[in-house]
């Protein structure tokens, strides 16, 4: 009896394991950073002097720092985007720091509001991996267990000797 609850016990820490490094997985393969596009299109100051909505501008901004913003002005204006200016027909990199965090948005030119509000994006820390393992771990563990313990029943069971197999077939 001990021997199989030590068994078990390992066959639910393996299986709360196997959960664990899945999870981990998943967080190593979470990009780090990524390039975030804007484009500016034709006509944007007009409508922006305007008074009216951009619609294909971003509403907001999720970013990281590390990313990089790439802006392209396909505009005839000249366009401001936190500490950059972009020419017409121009495209620029600008590297994201934590400056850009700051203000709850950047000066933006060719936004409406005159702003661009920003949200930082951060990569979860490698510790949130503990719940999710956990979290999917609990109910492998169990699974596992109740099937191994199944599968024991069934093959100590003793097979039925061939006295009471001619008795159960006449």
């Amino acid at each position: 009896m001990l021997g199989a609850l030590r068994e078990h016990v390992w066959l639910a820490l393996g299986a709360a394991l196997l959960s664990w490094f899945v999870a981990f997985l998943w967080w190593a393969m979470l990009p780090s950073t990524s390039t975030v596009e804007v484009t500016i299109p034709a006509g944007t100051s007009e409508l922006v002097a305007a008074g009216e909505i951009v619609d294909v501008l971003p509403a907001r901004l999720s970013l990281r720092v590390g990313d990089d913003l790439f802006i392209r002005n396909h505009d005839t204006a000249v366009h401001r985007i936190g500490p950059a200016f972009v020419p017409p027909g121009e495209t620029i990199s600008i590297p994201v720091t934590r400056s850009f965090f700051d203000a709850a948005t950047l000066v933006c030119s060719f936004h409406p509001s005159g702003g661009l509000p920003v949200v930082p994006l951060a990569r979860p820390h490698v510790l949130t991996t503990i719940p999710i393992g956990l979290m999917a771990g609990i109910p492998l563990a169990l699974a596992a267990v109740v099937t191994a313990s199944i599968t024991a029943r069934l093959n100590t069971e003793e097979p039925a000797s061939e006295d009471e197999t001619q008795t159960s077939e006449a």
